[in-house]
């Protein structure tokens, strides 16, 4: 996934709650707020939304506007 707006969408999807819930889906997300987001590992790939994973959710709600 190279493309800004397929980023955006997929993860766009994985906030949803229905698929926040499953620990693969929010192992994604942490995986893409890393790459996209921090541009380093930050967030442990464990599959369990704690602080962290929610305070780069907040990052991500804020540079998406720059995307």
């Amino acid at each position: 996934m190279n493309d800004w707006k397929l980023i955006d969408k997929r993860i766009k999807q994985l906030l949803q709650k229905s698929k926040f819930k499953e620990s693969k889906n929010v192992e994604e997300l942490q995986d893409l707020l890393n790459k996209y987001v921090y541009g380093r590992d930050v967030l442990a790939l464990d599959g369990s939304a704690g602080e962290y994973t929610y305070k780069g959710i907040q990052e991500y709600k804020f540079v998406r506007k720059y995307w």
